[in-house]
């Protein structure tokens, strides 16, 4: 019965015991025994995750290849007119971990994510000595993130020690909750936090960027943020052909420059029910402005909860200073933000909780790191109150040691306002009483709330006085009045409704108004002229 459990010294022991022992005690002892030996045994399953706690699904590990056709990375001809060798379509991997049925295939060795992750630009096999640089990769990020220098031996001991996974393992039926994932690096990069994901009940769905998005970065970042969008778009299309997948509970995981095209990708899209950064540029002084530059960007948007973990490094030069301006711009969501003692750049998004001699304070680190990300998509994509209670609790109410974090902050979020979409909705139906009603409570928790500007709100009014509504156009510039008390146009504007239904003194009032804003500006000769007319009248 326990042969298959327990070592030969325990099954020693057992029996010693049960032929001494009367038969009411020999049932515990087996299992008791049992029970110990299990535990032992659960401990080394998952030999990189320390003393993290698996949840209740063994874990699969499947990888995908997809060109998007509709996007390329080279011209089919050169500036010579030579055509070019080799495809021309974004090369798009797709790692996915996914709750699985357990089985006794032998579990992935760590080498073959590194070698996954060398196969993202081309998905071409690797020669012998591609498969040794990859291994390499592994040196420089343990050499300057945590100052170890690995030997070959301990680099084999690295690339040999299974994992979590097993790969083309078979799905369970589901469905699960989804998490859609960007990184820079290949699964290998942060394969334990995802097979610990998937143990607790989620698909999770990861593409890394791709050679030419490095420059695309340092130079174009707005290009680069439009394709790493895209290919978060990509993996939602994806995820509806998997029938045991819940595309109505989804997460987001950016990491590093993904953190803010997780964020783009919310702001853009508004599918996703909570958003984790790993490191994102948008925590950093000098990389904010690249968020706050994108099209997409708008933080009236950002409505579903928002978990930061941001680099701590020694000295740091001017544009590498945390900055927390993104995180307070978002104020109608309810965020978490941490800076972890010692977690420099290398240990939030190289994986260096894969080295078997890493610091105990950095193991523990890892631990809440990996767990508050478990428990964060636990509360909001699983509604767990227990959960919840969790990530509201601070680091040391949780049982870590206090001094983890540097910085811990917990804002709640103000309740929502409309997107510009739903509050065009609201107009162009005419339900201006409820528009002003929003509008004039949002700015109670924020005075500085824009829900639209003066151009689009000149188009409403275009379009109700092509359907002859004056009433409507009024309400319209009275809304415009309410948000930017400080314009003479809107005051003009509103001005010009009221002539129009006849209410001279209240046109007379505004175009005073007006006068009054603009100073000596030379517009104000017009509105001077209307205020006379008026008067002669």
């Amino acid at each position: 019965m326990y042969s298959d459990l327990a070592t030969q010294k325990n099954k020693k022991i057992i029996n010693c015991l049960i032929f001494n022992t009367p038969q009411a005690m020999k049932t515990i002892i087996i299992l008791l025994v049992l029970m110990c030996s299990i535990s032992s045994t659960s401990a080394q399953i998952h030999p990189q995750w320390g003393e993290l706690k698996p949840g209740p699904h063994a874990v699969g590990y499947q990888v995908f290849h997809h060109y998007d056709y509709g996007r390329h990375i080279r011209p089919r001809l050169d500036f010579e007119g030579k055509e070019n060798a080799g495809e021309e379509a974004l090369p798009i991997q797709i790692s996915m971990w996914y709750p699985a049925q357990a089985s006794n295939t032998p579990k992935m060795r760590y080498e073959e994510y590194l070698y996954i992750g060398k196969q993202k630009n081309t998905f071409l096999p690797l020669s012998a000595e591609e498969k040794k640089a990859a291994g390499n990769d592994l040196l420089f990020p343990a050499k300057f993130g945590a100052g170890i220098d690995l030997s070959d031996d301990q680099l084999q001991h690295i690339l040999q020690t299974p994992c979590a996974a097993t790969q083309n393992a078979k799905n369970l039926k589901g469905p699960f909750p989804l998490i859609i994932s960007g990184t820079d690096g290949g699964p290998h990069s942060n394969n334990i936090l995802c097979e610990y994901l998937a143990s607790l009940g989620y698909v999770v769905l990861q593409t890394p960027s791709a050679a030419h998005t490095s420059t695309l970065q340092a130079n174009k970042p707005q290009l680069a943020l439009a394709e790493r969008m895209g290919n978060l778009e990509h993996l939602m299309a994806f995820a509806k052909t998997l029938s045991f997948v819940d595309g109505l509970r989804v997460g987001i995981l950016g990491v590093n420059f993904d953190g803010m095209s997780a964020l783009l990708y919310q702001m853009k899209n508004m599918q996703a029910d909570a958003v984790v950064s790993l490191d994102g540029w948008e925590g950093k002084a000098g990389s904010k402005s690249v968020l706050f530059a994108s099209p997409f960007f708008d933080a009236n948007k950002m409505r579903v909860p928002y978990f930061t973990v941001q680099q701590d490094e020694k000295d740091p030069p001017p544009y590498l200073q945390p900055d927390q301006s993104v995180f307070d711009t978002f104020l109608y969501s309810d965020r978490y933000y941490g800076v972890l003692q010692g977690m420099n750049h290398a240990y939030l998004i190289a994986n260096l909780a894969l080295i078997p001699d890493l610091a105990p304070d950095k193991r523990k680190a890892y631990h809440f790191i990996f767990s508050s990300i478990g428990q964060f998509f636990e509360a909001y994509l699983k509604k767990s109150s227990t959960a919840l209670a969790f990530i509201q609790q601070s680091a040391l109410e949780n049982g870590y040691p206090e001094g983890i974090h540097k910085v811990e902050l917990k804002k709640q979020a103000f309740p929502a306002v409309p997107s510009p979409e739903e509050f065009e909705k609201i107009v162009m139906s005419g339900e201006m009483d409820k528009a002003m009603h929003i509008l004039q409570e949002g700015k109670k928790n924020n005075p500085g709330l824009s829900l639209f500007d003066l151009q689009t709100l000149n188009l409403y009014a275009f379009r109700f006085t092509q359907r002859q509504q004056p009433e409507t156009v009024r309400a319209i510039w009275q809304l415009g009045v309410e948000a930017f008390p400080n314009s003479a146009w809107a005051m003009e504007k509103l001005g010009d409704a009221h002539l129009v239904l006849s209410n001279k003194s209240d046109a007379l009032h505004c175009f005073e108004k007006a006068l009054a804003l603009l100073g000596n500006d030379p517009a104000s000769a017009a509105i001077a002229e209307k205020i006379k007319k008026l008067k002669e009248q």
